[in-house]
């Protein structure tokens, strides 16, 4: 059984937040009074920027056994101005996205997907985003995605808490609706006062079912993957 050192212990009864828990926790019942997001299902994925998706779609499969189970791939125009992304994800107006693949890392109804995002050119830390924040084309940029079951009622929460977190705003408003998967997909993303990003979706199908649709998952979608 793991135990801690003598040294850690004397460190930590001699630390303030071991002298004064009434206080982190009073701030944290503080942070948690209010409703959350209604209809949240579970996190449902987390986005990650990277130079290559083939190769890092390799990785995971090879090192967490993830699955593949669906991907897009885009020609070069139209370019983020041509379809407005520049404003939208704040990229170089030139810059596009050739690649996109959603990965399946576990066996949990609809959340552990792991969503592999490639831009063009490459951008290592030339392009930063809100607050600082990494931009949405640069490498290592993370974010995370939750399901829900209602997503206007979402964006009404919204809404309705946007005055008590300054710098709180939401993209895509109305959310977007687009065919994935063998299902429609509703979603749109909020920056939190930080800069970081949120997504938000609701699926006609795997929603109602509490499952995922796995019509158009692919077993061996590379070589050596199982």
């Amino acid at each position: 059984m793991f135990r801690f050192s003598p040294v850690f212990r004397a460190c930590w009864a001699a630390s303030p937040l071991a002298r004064r828990p009434g206080r982190s926790a009073a701030r944290l019942a503080m942070s948690t009074s209010s409703s959350g997001i209604p209809g949240n299902m579970g996190m449902d994925h987390v986005g990650i920027t990277v130079p290559d998706v083939d190769e890092a779609a390799r990785f995971f499969m090879a090192v967490l056994h993830a699955e593949f189970d669906w991907e897009v791939k885009r020609d070069p125009t139209p370019n983020a101005r041509e379809r407005e992304w520049d404003t939208l994800f704040n990229v170089p107006p030139e810059s596009h996205m050739p690649h996109v693949m959603m990965l399946k890392c576990g066996d949990h109804f609809l959340t552990q997907y792991l969503e592999l995002f490639a831009w063009r050119p490459l951008n290592y830390g030339g392009n930063k985003g809100e607050k600082n924040w990494t931009s949405f084309d640069q490498v290592g940029n993370a974010y995370v995605g939750f399901t829900t079951k209602n997503i206007h009622a979402v964006a009404a929460h919204i809404k309705q808490i946007q005055p008590e977190w300054p710098g709180l705003r939401i993209i895509q408003d109305p959310p977007m609706e687009f065919p994935l998967r063998g299902e429609v997909c509703k979603s749109f993303f909020i920056v939190t006062p930080w800069g970081m990003w949120i997504e938000f979706s609701e699926w006609s199908e795997s929603g109602p079912k509490g499952q995922v649709v796995k019509a158009l998952r692919q077993q061996g979608h590379f070589p050596g993957a199982s």
